[in-house]
């Protein structure tokens, strides 16, 4: 009970508080905004589905087996998510304590964010191009794996595959990442090949893109396999 005079926390504040505490668990996933960067996907529609799809997936699979990290790199993105987030609580009544955070920072440097840095990471696909890491911290032959799993044209959307970091890169030695999950998301990006400018198709295959990497995440702290192991060859810049 709050003392005379002492002004309550407002649930944004209490929301807030929540998505910033401290990281404990020891399967923790990072992730940035879906589509929001390099593929171009309008930032408030990436955000409301970034919110439904958390929110859907902590409802049937959370536990306290693991925590999940949201990365962004301006401060109007926390602010916008936190706004996103706090409204669709309230409208659902539910408390996701505990469960989410959401850090200011590089998702590839996560370290410098959170002392624990993070086990896994969601990393951005499409058929065409890579995964959306710097080269100078890629921790496989991303086009090898790359074509393995998305390998030839395809229209499937939300298509999510693991494999595990080269145990000598930056991202393992470094930051700790073992595993990355691949997601295939949809593209808006013109400069890009095969862009989409149908919103509705964006929405739906985004939506998808979540739940594939957000399922895929649970399997692989169920199992403790990923899809694919360590490639066999190492990336040329770690020659």
């Amino acid at each position: 009970m709050s003392s005379e005079g002492e002004e309550r926390p407002s649930k944004r504040q209490r929301t807030s508080e929540s998505l910033t505490s401290s990281i404990v668990s020891p399967n923790r996933l990072g992730f940035g905004l879906l589509g929001a960067g390099e593929h171009r996907i309008d930032q408030y529609l990436a955000t409301t589905i970034a919110v439904e799809e958390i929110h859907r997936f902590l409802k049937e699979h959370g536990t306290n087996t693991f925590e999940l990290i949201l990365f962004v790199g301006e401060q109007t993105l926390v602010d916008q998510f936190l706004e996103e987030w706090t409204a669709f609580l309230g409208k659902h009544h539910d408390s996701m304590e505990g469960r989410l955070h959401i850090l200011l920072g590089d998702l590839w440097r996560a370290k410098s964010a959170t002392a624990q840095g993070i086990n896994y990471a969601f990393a951005e696909v499409t058929w065409r191009y890579l995964a959306n890491c710097s080269s100078s911290r890629q921790m496989f032959a991303a086009g090898n794996v790359t074509h393995t799993v998305f390998g030839g044209k395809t229209t499937a959307a939300g298509v999510a595959k693991s494999i595990l970091v080269d145990k000598f890169s930056l991202l393992h030695t470094d930051e700790g990442i073992e595993a990355l999950i691949l997601i295939k998301v949809p593209n808006m990006n013109a400069e890009k090949p095969d862009a989409l400018t149908d919103m509705d198709v964006v929405r739906d295959e985004l939506r998808q893109s979540w739940r594939a990497g957000l399922l895929e995440f649970q399997r692989l702290i169920n199992s403790g396999t990923p899809t694919f192991g360590r490639p066999r060859a190492r990336p040329s810049w770690m020659a």
